[in-house]
Parts: C-alpha cells; structure tokens; sequence
C-alpha cells in the first residue's frame, strides 16, 4: 500500500467549484493511502462551501476536517494542519489548484528512491474559469542546482511539494509570514542541509487569481522575501536569526513596503526588466536599454535585476 501521506489544505474565501475541483483532484489520486486535513480557516465561511466538506468527510473517511474559531492566516492553519498529520509525508495543496492525477505516486518514487527531503513538481498556470493562460516552461531539478539557486528565488511551486513529515517538524514548520511563508521554511530546510528535488513536468494546475497577492502587493512580497534571505544570511554566518513579527513588520515600514504608489511603480518596473531580459535572451541588445529604463523608473530595481542575474548564470552553470 505504501506509506501514509498526509494531504493539508487550508480553506478561506475560495469559490465552491474551486474547492471542488481541488478536493477530487487529491480524493481521485491514483495513490490512495492517503489522509486529507482540510482546516477551514474562516469562521463566517459560506454556508454551501461547509456543507460541501462536511458531507465530503462524512462519505469519504480519509478526509479530517478541522475548523478554526478565528481567522489565523494561512501559516497558522498550515501548522495546524500539520500537528494533526499521521503520515510519514506532507503534501500540500490550494483550495483553487488542481493535482494530476498521478501527482503524489510520481513524488513519491522518487522521494523514496533519491532519499529526497522535499520533491516539487512543475506548473502550469490556468485562470480563474480554469483556462490554460500559459503552458509549461521547465523547472530547475536536481538537488545541487537547487541549492544554488534557492538563496536567491524559491524553486518551488507551494501547492505542489511533498515534503517528509519529520523534517518539516525538525524544522518548526510555518513562521508567521502573511506571504512567502513557504520561501522562508524552504531556506531553513537549506540550512539544515536537507535534499531537493523538483519532478520537471507540470503536475499542478496553478490558478492565477485576479485578487492575489502577488497581484495586489508585489512590493510587499519581494521585501518579505528580502527579508527572509537575510535572515537565511544570519544563520550560515551565526547558527540561528532574529525573527519576529515585530521585526518584519519594522523592515517592511521602513522600506515604505505597503505603500500603493510604491507598489504600483514596482509592478510596472519590472514588466520594463522582464522585458528587457527577454529581448537578451534572444540575443537583442535593445533589452539592455528596457533594463537601464526599469532600474532608472524604480532604483530599488536593481536588486531585483542583481538577482536575476544571479539566477539566470547559477541556471545556465553545468553541474556534474
């Protein structure tokens, strides 16, 4: 039968047909030993939504639904979730993505033939009426390249990855990050030396919401992520960080992070780079000048260009 795989969603303002879709994308797997901890992290959540989970629960005995007497945010319901979990691995999935079918059985040969410590797999991107938007583009793989590159970006897509569950214990789970919880436990499983590996071929379909966050505050994202590649900065120079949520909210004041106007220039800047990058990916020199025109728009641009940078050499380096 294999080894019990504990499955943790959490459920908070997605729509039903979402929900739907996403529950008997895990519930329909071809790997069936399988336990799915649902936590509703909505006390008002809409009547029809909770009557679907409970009956789901009620005729379907792997699925464990747990429900929060307030809203704690999506780290806080992970973490819940996870303190429930039976199974010698984690998966985790979104209320809004779709698994493929033989998703958690692919993961899962590898993750035990390679003595991985977290396998994620690829993406592709559908919108919210579950239309393909883009098709699949690749992702970085093997452990060592993975390393290289996760100091810099996550390579990872959160709703894809299977993880063992005493290592994601080990490391005290989910900090109370509001976004990019999941870069930040990523780097402290870099730290502690753990293993990755990324499956290259899209086994999540990946809803982009209109509402996102990434949509609505991508400013306040990649300072989060500033954030978390310092405190990752702070543990291979002394062992441990100093986070706390008073402190990232302290960083993210100071870098005027919330701000719409700084939010909006940022969004745009980096259309301007993404473009230029492109433009020198096909050997056009022109992309020089969209990349000097985003930096001069937005200056703090220029970390994000030094990154990719970064990323685009690490990418193209041969590992043996």
């Amino acid at each position: 039968m294999g080894k019990l795989i504990s499955v943790v969603m959490s459920v908070y303002n997605e729509k039903i047909e979402w929900i739907k879709d996403s529950v008997k994308s895990i519930l329909g797997q071809s790997y069936t030993n399988i336990e799915f901890i649902i936590v509703i992290d909505n006390p008002g959540l809409d009547r029809e939504v909770k009557e679907y989970l409970e009956n789901t629960a009620k005729t379907d005995g792997r699925v464990v639904l747990l429900q929060n007497k307030e809203n704690v945010g999506l780290a806080k319901s992970l973490n819940r979730g996870i303190a429930a979990a039976n199974g010698a691995y984690i998966a985790r999935m979104d209320a809004d993505d779709i698994s493929e079918k033989n998703r958690l059985d692919l993961q899962i040969q590898i993750m035990e033939k390679g003595k991985y410590d977290l396998v994620g797999t690829g993406k592709i991107n559908i919108d919210e009426k579950g239309n393909l938007i883009s098709g699949y583009s690749g992702c970085d793989v093997e452990n060592k390249k993975i390393k290289s590159i996760l100091p810099y970006t996550s390579c990872f897509v959160h709703p894809s990855v299977l993880m063992r569950t005493d290592v994601v214990k080990r490391n005290h789970g989910y900090r109370n990050f509001r976004q990019s919880q999941d870069y930040d436990l990523w780097l402290r499983m870099l730290t502690d030396g753990c293993r990755f590996y990324n499956v290259d071929c899209p086994l999540i379909r990946y809803r982009v919401r209109n509402g996102g966050i990434s949509a609505r505050k991508p400013y306040v994202q990649f300072m989060t992520a500033q954030y978390e590649r310092n405190l990752y900065k702070q543990r291979r120079k002394r062992g441990t960080d100093t986070f706390s949520e008073e402190g990232l909210e302290n960083y993210l004041n100071r870098h005027k992070a919330y701000d719409i106007q700084k939010n909006k220039k940022y969004s745009e800047s980096l259309l301007i780079l993404e473009k230029g990058i492109g433009e020198i990916k096909r050997k056009r020199f022109i992309g020089i000048w969209h990349m000097i025109c985003a930096v001069f728009y937005f200056s703090e641009m220029l970390k994000v260009l030094e990154i990719k940078i970064k990323i685009i050499l690490l990418s193209y380096c041969n590992y043996k």
